[in-house]
């Protein structure tokens, strides 16, 4: 719930994966907006929680050790992500009739193609 804005909002709480030449899912989201891409939820805000150390996952630091299990196994590293969405589901059983569903899953398509 969104307090401000007194309104429900989506909010995914996620490990992403943690590289510069990866960009978080919120920067897709403000480029599909960008070029006018319909049937795409906004994006409110989104970013890494880099409040502290644990933020980010420590295990890749250690898998070089002489105790690790398996040496040498690459590890990708991750960091916490929150992404928050203007758009929440409703379930199936709150639409008006098959014709208002078949709307949305239309509408939805449109916007993942």
């Amino acid at each position: 719930y969104d307090p401000k804005g007194k309104r429900l909002v989506f909010l995914k709480d996620s490990w992403r994966l943690d590289g510069d030449d990866i960009n978080p899912e919120g920067h897709f989201y403000t480029e599909l907006a960008a070029n006018h891409v319909p049937h795409i939820p906004q994006c409110l805000a989104n970013g890494d929680m880099k409040c502290s150390p644990q933020q980010k996952t420590q295990t890749q630091k250690y898998s070089q050790c002489h105790w690790a299990c398996q040496k040498g196994l690459a590890i990708t590293p991750h960091i916490h992500y929150r992404l928050i969405l203007d758009l929440v589901g409703e379930a199936l059983t709150t639409f008006a009739s098959s014709k208002e569903l078949v709307q949305v899953i239309h509408d939805a398509l449109l916007g993942e193609l």
